[in-house]
């Protein structure tokens, strides 16, 4: 699994963001807790409301065999 955008540690300054990326087209991806749909390329896509401050996204992918892959982004949010 691989999370395309945001990057870690990256500062926004809008509220709700995309988290994008690819993996196996047969894994069930989740971003913070909410399963996401993965297309049959293997792309995801979900969106994500950050509060003020320091944010941490979890995107997990859960292959049938009971594999998991996870990786946790932080990511900043500072209103304009």
């Amino acid at each position: 699994m691989e999370v395309l955008s945001p990057t870690d540690e990256s500062i926004v300054r809008t509220e709700e963001i995309e988290v994008d990326g690819n993996t196996l087209p047969t894994a069930i991806v989740s971003v913070n807790g909410i399963l996401t749909t993965v297309k049959k390329e293997g792309n995801f896509s979900a969106k994500v409301t950050l509060e003020e401050g320091p944010n941490l996204i979890e995107v997990v992918a859960s292959t049938v065999g009971g594999e998991e892959l996870g990786k946790v982004l932080a990511i900043i949010y500072i209103p304009e």
